[in-house]
Parts: C-alpha cells; structure tokens; sequence
C-alpha cells in the first residue's frame, strides 16, 4: 500500500472556497464601514452648516431692533414684520455635496419675546 503525502483535489478546493467566502465577507464590511463614514461625514458637515446659520442669526437677537421688519428674527406682523421662513439662505458645496439650508422662526407659546428658529439642511447622499 501506497502512501501519498500532500493534498487532494477535493480538500484543496474545499479550502479555497472556505478562503473565498472569508475574503467575500471582509469585503463586505469594508464596503459597509466606507459607506457609513461617507453618511456621518455630510451629516457632521450639515451640522456645521447649521451652526453658521446660527451664528449669523445671532446678531439679530437685540431688543432694540426684535420687532424691527429688517431684522431677520422679526415674526412681528402687527410691526410690520412678514412671516418669517427663509427657505432661501443659501447652498454651499463641500466634497461633491450640495446643502441647501433654510430656516423658520415662530414664537414660543405663552413667551411672546422668545423665538424658536427650525433649521432644515438638504442634501443628496453621494452614489459610491
């Protein structure tokens, strides 16, 4: 009886395509995580976008000029104020992304001097 060292066809198959499935699921969870960053990426940017948004705005809050029809904070319609819904305040670009931002002040209910600002930041999720 013949003894044969080495590997047969068969187990030499089977452990290629043991090797192949592993390498299919890494590929997959790189995939994943890569898309994953890419979301939380233009999220974080949509963030500070907002905060700019904020920033500007924050000049607008003076008691002198709240009920004044050129501050941008004035919901006052009775001074002369328009309602208030800016969904123009501008589009910036960043890593092939377009946001769009806008923003809409209301009042608070039983605190007539307070303001509520809604920002909203639109963009399309880049194709990978």
């Amino acid at each position: 009886m013949r003894k044969y060292k080495g590997v047969t066809l068969v187990e030499l198959i089977v452990s290629v395509l043991i090797l192949a499935l592993i390498m299919a699921g890494l590929a997959n969870i790189f995939y994943t995580s890569r898309r994953y960053i890419v979301l939380n990426r233009s999220r974080i940017q949509a963030v500070e976008f907002s905060k700019t948004v904020l920033e500007n705005l924050s000049s607008f809050v003076r008691q002198d000029s709240w009920n004044n029809p050129a501050n941008d904070l004035c919901i006052n319609t009775s001074a002369g104020c328009l309602p208030n819904n800016r969904n123009d305040y501008g589009t910036s670009s960043f890593n092939y992304v377009t946001y769009n931002t806008s923003y809409n002040v209301s009042n608070v209910t039983n605190a007539p001097e307070i303001r509520k600002v809604k920002i909203k930041v639109n963009w399309t999720e880049p194709v990978n």
